[in-house]
């Protein structure tokens, strides 16, 4: 049987915390809920995976990992960018609810807000394509070189 498979923890708490603080300080707790859920939601597969790993359940461990890759697929590269992060930097109100700061305190909160929902969207690539390679590495679905 193949070596059991495991999925590296992934480094996003960081920023997904920055951009959760920011949205819920800057008075928006939809973009902070929305976060936390959908990160939650793409989380119980890895969870699944990792419970059949220690189990030395293989035919879980293969069904979870495609369930992993799919909800990564589904929920962190198209529908975090597409509604979350896209509804967040352009339908954005924060001129009308902080006028008082002006020009340059408005650039500050805003930059505070946007970057790290883009760093969350870089990261979600990036560990993706690393949960693909070790998936196939593992899972024995490379060629062997002659």
């Amino acid at each position: 049987p193949p070596a059991p498979l495991h999925l590296a923890p992934h480094p996003t708490p960081v920023p997904a915390s920055v951009a959760m603080t920011t949205a819920f300080r800057f008075g928006y707790a939809r973009v902070g809920a929305s976060v936390l859920f959908l990160h939650d939601a793409s989380d119980l597969p890895i969870d699944a995976t990792r419970v059949c790993r220690a189990l030395g359940w293989l035919r879980g461990l293969y069904f979870s990992v495609v369930a992993t890759l799919t909800s990564w697929a589904a929920v962190r590269l198209y529908a975090f960018p597409r509604y979350l992060v896209v509804g967040a930097l352009f339908d954005t109100n924060m001129n009308r609810t902080f006028d008082y700061v002006g020009a340059q305190g408005l650039a500050l909160m805003y930059g505070m807000y946007a970057v790290p929902l883009m760093a969350l969207t870089a990261l979600h690539y990036y560990w993706f394509a690393y949960l693909l390679g070790k998936a196939i590495q593992q899972l024995g679905l490379r060629r062997k070189a002659d």
